[in-house]
Formats: structure tokens, C-alpha cells, sequence
């Protein structure tokens, strides 16, 4: 019996990059899409997850500032899905999990880099451009695209944030006075926040001018990624089933 968690076995939207990947030959996959569909086979044959989920420093920033995001900057715009895992529709074996959703409107995903990644994604979003987007982030893109699909929406929005210096120790108190109870039971996690000094945190300085706190890129997913992305995922499913 798989475990109640519907990434095991099925398609999810953070690895779809690799089933977009192509081969040599015209219209081919390429070898991601072989490596992730044998991946899934085997899940689905073990019955878990082959990731054992296991979390680095960054990944546990990551998942903090999502809630921080949610707290302090965005507000009711959205309802936040960070942690609930959504199936399509109409193909049960492909789920996603977005980090927001305005149901019927779009979907959007977080994202809380360190000071590298952070600078190198913001300078791809403030050219707003979707060609852009798409060939520097690919895994990005068509995780929104993917998402996209799951909740029948064609809008989603790119949302790349890293706090100001000043709000860090803001921080740092709803860290350690105001997270919810579900959270509050991994305070563990976040405990080197506590202890660290701001140097040695992710922070924009408050008079930096070449970058925003919150960066962020809105578009509409052109039809025909959809509709590729679409005939992917059912080729994935096909080509595990025949090799079972």
C-alpha cells in the first residue's frame, strides 16, 4: 500500500523539467524523462517515497520564509498550499504542490534563495520575459506550468523573496513568539537563526537599490506549453505502465 502522500509513484510539478527534456531524434524524450519514469516505476513497486526528504540549512530557510512571505507580505491575496499536494483532475497520476493559489485565477510559487541564487533568478525576472524565464529556470517554469494545469488555471506568477537586513530581527521574534503550532513543532529546524549572527543570514541591505525585498513575474502560460506539458505527462504514464 503506498504511503498517503501523492507524490509516491506519481508525476509531480517540482520534477516535470525532466519529463520535458528531449532526445536527439525529433519529437524524442530525452534521458531525464527515461531516468524519472523508472524512478516512479520503482516507487510505485516499493510502495515509498525513494527520497527520504532529508533537509539542509538552506531548504529549512526556504520553507520558513514561505510562511513568513504569507505572514507579513502577501496577505489574503492568496491561500497558501505550501504543504498540500493536489492531484489533476482528469490524470490521477500527476500532482503538485503550489505554494499559492487564487482559485480560478492563478498560482504562484515562493521562492527564498541565499544571496547567489537570489541575485542570479531576480535578474532574470526583472526582465519579464518568458523566453527568458523559461531557458534560464527551466525547472521553475515548468513547475509552474504544471501546477498551472492541476488547478485549470493559464496565470501564474514567479515570487523571489529575501528580507531586508532591518526585518531580520522581526524575524527572528515571530520565529521564536508567533508560528503556528505545526510549525512550532520543527523549531528545531530554524534554531541556528536564532543563534546566528545577521551576517551569516540571507538579507538584502536596506539601501540596496539594484534589487527588491520581493521580487516577482505575472504571465499567462502560453497554450502550447500546456498542451505539451499535458501530452508529456500521459506519455510518462503510458511508458511506466507498459514497462511494468
Amino acid at each position: 500500500m503506498f504511503e498517503n502522500n501523492y507524490r509516491v509513484g506519481n508525476f509531480t510539478s517540482s520534477k516535470m523539467s525532466m519529463l520535458m527534456s528531449n532526445g536527439r531524434d525529433k519529437g524524442g524524450v530525452g534521458a531525464p524523462f527515461k531516468t524519472y519514469v523508472n524512478q516512479k516505476k520503482r516507487e510505485r513497486k516499493l510502495g515509498r517515497s525513494l527520497d527520504l526528504g532529508k533537509g539542509s540549512r538552506s531548504t529549512a530557510w526556504g520553507h520558513l520564509m514561505e510562511a513568513w512571505v504569507m505572514y507579513s507580505v502577501l496577505g489574503f491575496n492568496y491561500s497558501h498550499h505550501g504543504k498540500t499536494p493536489s492531484v489533476h483532475p482528469d490524470y490521477p497520476y500527476w500532482a503538485g504542490t503550489a505554494d499559492l493559489v487564487q482559485e480560478g485565477v492563478k498560482i504562484g510559487d515562493i521562492k527564498c534563495y541565499e544571496p547567489d541564487n537570489f541575485t542570479k533568478l531576480a535578474d532574470v525576472l526583472q526582465a519579464q520575459d518568458i523566453e527568458l524565464f523559461k531557458k534560464e529556470y527551466t525547472s521553475e517554469y515548468w513547475q509552474l506550468v504544471s501546477n498551472a494545469c492541476i488547478h485549470k488555471v493559464n496565470r501564474v506568477e514567479m515570487v523571489l523573496f529575501m528580507p531586508l537586513k532591518s526585518e531580520l530581527e522581526k524575524i527572528r521574534n515571530w520565529l521564536n513568539n508567533e508560528l503556528d503550532e505545526i510549525q512550532a513543532n520543527e523549531l528545531h529546524r530554524y534554531r541556528y537563526i536564532m543563534d546566528a549572527n545577521d551576517e551569516e543570514l540571507p538579507y538584502l541591505p536596506d539601501d540596496c537599490v539594484a534589487y527588491n525585498s520581493m521580487e516577482t513575474f505575472e504571465f499567462e502560460v502560453p497554450k502550447e506549453d500546456i498542451e505539451a506539458l499535458t501530452e508529456r505527462v500521459k506519455l510518462a504514464e503510458q511508458t511506466l505502465i507498459e514497462s511494468l
